[in-house]
């Protein structure tokens, strides 16, 4: 076993992989390579060895109670009477040549736990509230989560996205202090790694729904109006309001202005009071919180149908073809094509980067978060997953559209009409 960055100990075998796959970073909340999988995640069985001073078995299951607290997260900690039972023990010795207080494995490749801590008494003097923090911080490493302030060079470590770019009192940061709880940061690095928010139903019925940049939310109803629906924004006591129109796909950017979709492929967006007609035709539309806006429709190509950037005064043609789009932070488009292949631009590029996965469509936020629909129909619609930088973790939940709020938060429609927003 090696030890790297103090306190975090990896194999040879692990060591050489991650170091393949080395990513330069800046200080940001950020994720090794291997995550736990369902098979373990949910209950996280930990053994603290016999002779494990009272003072650190108490902090430890201190510790164990604050990752337990946390909201919309699949990760649960439990502590087991027997090592045979355990994912995971927890020892303690004198290493006087460590400047650490602990340390940690990171997840296996085959999904498990990181399976020790390791704490190191020549630190036993520092106060409890500061062994409380050292816990919960090797806790989380164990399920994957790297130093918010600091970057191995050669290892893989990738952003969460949609999570701060510092958190100067991360519990995550590589220097302890007093406990003070976990951070906003924290909290939502872990909501995006193993997402399980509760799903709370609103009034209403809709077949599509937008949330802008500051927060506005519309719909489109289950009243028809011709081949179309109408059109609704969400009042601040909860109300749904009818506005002028119909259409049958909505998005919301910038200044929270909605821009539909007709059911004859015709685009407007609204100006306060009316619609005004757009030019070109679309089959979906996605505004970003950056006023950008980007289509996909006039005539079919590989992949799907055109893909187009407003500019403003009309469409510019952008490379490949999809049938589903979405756009996230800084205005970075995802799109999902007719085969079900996910794929985005980044940056300067003038070419598609595909991702691991599958999807029937793709929906982004402004903080950064990317959510999908799965491929296979089930009850409600289609699986949910989350975007973690790397792959998709699952979700619970099933919907037929969605859409992110500024913090992260999806709504979704399902395919009876409900209107659901996920409580992280």
């Amino acid at each position: 076993m090696f030890v790297i960055e103090g306190d975090i100990l990896i194999s040879k075998t692990e060591a050489e992989k991650q170091y393949k796959d080395n990513v330069n970073l800046a200080s940001a909340h950020r994720r090794r390579r291997w995550l736990v999988s369902d098979t373990w995640v949910r209950n996280i069985k930990i053994y603290m060895r016999p002779g494990t001073p009272p003072e650190w078995v108490a902090v430890t299951r201190t510790a164990i109670a604050q990752w337990n607290l946390l909201r919309g997260i699949k990760v649960k900690f439990s502590e087991v009477s027997e090592l045979r039972w355990a994912d995971m023990e927890i020892v303690s010795n004198v290493n006087a040549e460590s400047p650490q207080a602990a340390n940690a494995q990171f997840p296996s490749m085959e999904g498990k736990p990181g399976s020790s801590i390791v704490i190191n008494l020549k630190y036993s003097y520092i106060p409890d509230a500061e062994k409380l923090t050292v816990m919960a911080h090797e806790l989380g490493h164990t399920i994957g989560i790297a130093h918010t302030d600091l970057q191995t060079p050669g290892f893989f470590e990738q952003v969460i996205p949609g999570t701060p770019t510092a958190d100067p009192h991360s519990v995550m940061n590589s220097m302890s202090s007093n406990w003070t709880g976990f951070t906003i940061g924290d909290k939502k690095a872990v909501q995006i790694l193993y997402p399980n928010g509760e799903w709370v139903q609103i009034a209403g019925s809709a077949t599509d729904i937008a949330v802008g940049a500051q927060g506005s939310v519309f719909a489109i109803g289950k009243d028809p109006v011709g081949a179309d629906f109408g059109i609704y924004r969400q009042s601040t006591s909860g109300s749904w309001i009818k506005m002028p129109g119909s259409a049958i796909k909505i998005t919301a950017g910038a200044g929270d202005v909605p821009w539909v979709v007709n059911s004859v492929g015709g685009i407007y967006r609204f100006n306060g009071s009316l619609w005004d007609r757009m030019p070109g035709t679309a089959k979906d539309i996605a505004a970003a919180g950056d006023g950008s806006v980007y289509m996909v429709g006039g005539a079919a190509v590989a992949g799907g149908f055109g893909i187009h950037k407003w500019n403003g005064t009309n469409w510019t043609k952008l490379p490949g073809g999809a049938v589903r789009i979405a756009a996230g932070a800084q205005g970075i488009p995802w799109i999902v094509d007719n085969t079900g292949k996910i794929s985005f631009l980044g940056g300067n590029s003038t070419s598609w980067s595909g991702v691991s996965g599958s999807a029937t469509d793709i929906f982004a936020g402004l903080d950064g978060s990317v959510y999908i629909t799965g491929r296979n129909p089930v009850y409600g619609g289609y699986t949910l997953s989350r975007w973690n930088g790397t792959g998709w973790s699952s979700m619970p939940g099933t919907a037929v559209t969605l859409a992110v709020n500024p913090i992260g938060q999806p709504w979704a429609v399902n395919s009876l009409g409900e209107i659901w927003y996920q409580s992280l």
